[in-house]
């Protein structure tokens, strides 16, 4: 009897347990459930940790995982293999930029450019009566509009840069940093906007600074440079050094972008689709490493050979008139029957002339094509020669690069630069001052500084200030510009490939908006999830300025002012989430446990049951109680 006694009693802690338990799973419960949608890969190299773990807070709120890969070796080459392979569903890259410059903005986005780092390609966007995508045909139209300054190509560009950011959404643009230019307040002359070639013959020292060694030369700080060959060079450290040493056949004003003579003498348009060049006499080669060739004088040979290198796409043919003439036919469109005019002629031909009697030693069978195998190649890439203001005197690799004005230079030949058409002088200044040498040290950012402020630096340009360095540089022994320059585009690209169409280039339509695909969707829902204005402030101090462009801002009238934005906003980045078919909400809802019928029903149940259990085990107790007393 007593082992019944105490049956009972398990029996009804086991019920009241019970009880408890399924009173606990009565109340409103809900957990967040932490398995993604799905994840992205994302190469990340550019930026910080910060950067990218703000990033991936910001995709994780709408259920998307970002996997940042990140190699220990490689550098920028594994970085770039990304580029080509498509092997990313998101990846960062910066566009530079210089002001002024050609608009032609097809490398970036159209099916064969250069730069078509998200890989776009006709078919997202194909037009039946254009025979082509709407994308495509607003680039290839965009560059048979004249004048380049019209109202009607700015329109244009306009037009298509709401298409292309609202319909195809490639990349998201995401922050272009500030440049600044700062010197030693003792160096008079410099133009910021005009940059230091340019603003040469107008420097001058008035007095020294600490740490200054010569009054005769000016000290910068810049990467080593890699290859000064512009045909084959690829930094900006290398573009640098070879700009000083050659010269360009037409000059762009940094400062406002006209358009001046230079090696050439003359330009004309004969028709929309005709170019006339006309070579400028006397100017004199410098003498090439080996002394070969010690008497040679730039001629329109050089001008036809430069061109034939470049390999412009826009040039349909080239024909020599004679030793200082190139009729040069163009046609920007090759896939129609007749020539189409290209508006960027001038600004292209704003590139370097390479001597075509050193680098044209040898040709390949056909008897045209230069021999890029011939010695001459290879040692031009390292000990460049020109027509332009300096000459190479010297470099040691990775310490310094020397270069000194040439004393045969026509820069200083008054009877060349006299020319009218030239405004030699206002453009370019006197060169009185005795400033004959540039030198560049080689280091990286942060000993570029503290070189600089021991004085062993006279001047920074393209320079990031972070928050440690503004109160100090607004010494007055320091001139800093107070305008910043935003030459280069930093953003994300999306993978549009082919290849690539599980989720960012899902073309499936949309159930609920056949008129937009399920990978334009989480396109959207991705550039309205990430917090530009977070990711500047925590990263970067908020100095940089947010962007929505996808163009470089440098680029200013032809940026659409009221373009869509992608201003951070959550409830829309869940809208196109929930359009694509990845409904967060419902994902976060769930409640745990049994719907209250369920649980209402249960509790009644356990509830009886402990009260006939407790009443049995009253009603057992006075029976053994009875049983006592008689015995």
């Amino acid at each position: 009897m007593k082992k019944g006694i105490q049956n009972s009693q398990k029996i009804i802690g086991t019920l009241f347990l019970v009880s408890l338990i399924t009173l606990n799973f009565s109340l409103p419960q809900t957990i967040e459930c932490n398995e993604p949608f799905f994840t992205i890969v994302i190469p990340g190299v550019y930026k910080g940790i910060q950067y990218y773990a703000n990033l991936l807070n910001d995709l994780s709120v709408i259920g998307i995982n970002g996997d940042i890969i990140v190699c220990d070796c490689g550098g920028d080459l594994w970085y770039y293999t990304y580029f080509f392979q498509g092997e990313f569903d998101m990846i960062y890259y910066v566009v530079s930029s210089s002001p002024n410059k050609a608009v032609d903005f097809r490398q970036l986005y159209c099916e064969n450019g250069s730069l078509n780092i998200p890989g776009y390609h006709t078919s997202l966007d194909y037009n039946e009566s254009l025979k082509t995508g709407l994308n495509e045909w607003y680039l290839q139209e965009g560059v048979q509009i004249t004048p380049i300054d019209s109202e009607e190509i700015i329109t244009h560009y306009w037009q298509w840069q709401e298409y292309l950011m609202d319909d195809i959404l490639p990349c998201v643009p995401m922050l272009a940093p500030p440049y600044h230019h700062i010197c030693w307040s003792n160096l008079k002359g410099y133009n910021t906007s005009l940059g230091l070639l340019q603003s040469w013959g107008m420097l001058k020292w008035e007095g020294s600074h600490i740490g200054q060694e010569s009054v005769e030369e000016v000290v910068i700080a810049d990467f080593q440079w890699l290859d000064l060959n512009p045909i084959t060079q690829n930094d900006d450290a290398s573009r640098f050094v070879s700009n000083a040493i050659l010269d360009p056949l037409l000059w762009i004003d940094a400062k406002d972008g006209s358009v001046w003579p230079h090696l050439a003498q003359s330009f004309q348009m004969i028709n929309e689709t005709h170019l006339r060049i006309i070579t400028r006499d006397g100017v004199k080669w410098q003498k090439d490493p080996e002394e070969l060739f010690t008497n040679e004088y730039f001629d329109i040979k050089d001008v036809y050979f430069t061109l034939f290198c470049e390999k412009l796409d826009w040039i349909k043919d080239m024909k020599i008139i004679d030793k200082n003439t190139l009729d040069i036919f163009i046609d920007s469109n090759p896939n129609t029957i007749e020539n189409e005019p290209y508006n960027q002629i001038l600004n292209c031909l704003s590139l370097n002339i390479l001597p075509e009697h050193y680098l044209n030693q040898s040709q390949l069978e056909d008897g045209v094509t230069p021999d890029k195998s011939h010695p001459s190649w290879a040692t031009y890439k390292t000990k460049c020669f020109g027509t332009g203001l300096f000459k190479l005197i010297s470099n040691t690799r990775y310490e310094k690069t020397q270069l000194q004005i040439s004393p045969n230079n026509w820069w200083l030949n008054s009877t060349l630069t006299s020319d009218p058409d030239l405004e030699w002088e206002r453009r370019f200044g006197d060169f009185s001052s005795g400033i004959n040498q540039l030198r560049i040290i080689h280091k990286n950012l942060d000993s570029k500084i503290i070189l600089f402020e021991y004085g062993k630096v006279d001047l920074l340009t393209d320079l990031i200030i972070d928050n440690s360095h503004n109160s100090s540089w607004l010494d007055p022994k320091y001139f800093l510009d107070n305008t910043p320059q935003f030459l280069s585009w930093e953003g994300f690209a999306f993978n549009l490939r082919t290849k690539n169409d599980k989720i960012i280039n899902n073309q499936q339509l949309c159930e609920e908006d056949p008129t937009i695909t399920k990978g334009l969707a989480v396109r959207k829902a991705i550039a309205y999830a990430i917090n530009k204005a977070e990711i500047n402030s925590i990263s970067f101090g908020g100095k940089y300025r947010v962007i929505s462009h996808p163009i470089p801002i440098s680029y200013t009238s032809y940026c659409k002012p009221d373009i869509i934005t992608y201003d951070y906003n959550l409830e829309q980045a869940k809208y196109y989430m929930k359009l694509a078919g990845y409904d967060y909400d419902e994902r976060v809802t769930n409640s745990i446990g049994l719907n209250f019928i369920s649980k209402s029903i249960i509790m009644i149940v356990t509830l009886t049951t402990l009260v006939i259990s407790y009443k049995n085990l009253k009603f057992i107790s006075r029976e053994i109680g009875m049983k006592k007393k008689c015995n």
